[in-house]
């Protein structure tokens, strides 16, 4: 297989995987509707990542530079779903609209970040192993 194509299967699946991920947490756990709107960030952020990964992908040393940046951006979007969270349930307050910031930081991170992390680790995963099998077999 060439250089290329596993950049488009690894775009392709963590999208999709991370598109149903995001579609069914938010329709079945918090009960919302029409979500395809909520696919257009998602779509913008993998595909930024994506980008970001081939091009290390034709990099020497490129399984140790795809697992740093991996660990690092799943690193970030803990943190940052753990700081998002706990904004949105310190700023709750009593009266009409005291819970806007919280709704608003559980739907980020179960219809953001979650996702995203799970594409990126999917992404990972298929372009290393391919990485690995590409160096297992090279002459």
């Amino acid at each position: 297989m060439d250089r290329f194509a596993p950049n488009v299967l690894a775009f392709a699946s963590s999208m999709l995987a991370g598109g149903v991920m995001q579609q069914m947490t938010l329709i079945h756990i918090l009960g919302a509707r029409d979500t395809a709107s909520a696919l257009i960030p998602l779509g913008i952020a993998i595909f930024i990542i994506a980008i970001i990964y081939a091009v290390v992908f034709h990099r020497t040393k490129a399984v140790t530079l795809l697992t740093r940046i991996t660990a690092w951006l799943v690193g970030l979007g803990v943190v940052g779903g753990a700081f998002a969270l706990w904004a949105g349930y310190s700023s709750v307050s009593p009266g009409i609209g005291g819970n806007i910031a919280r709704g608003l930081a559980i739907i980020a991170v179960t219809g953001f970040l979650v996702p995203l992390i799970v594409a990126i680790l999917l992404h990972w995963w298929l372009l290393s192993r391919e990485l690995r099998r590409g160096a297992a077999t090279a002459p």
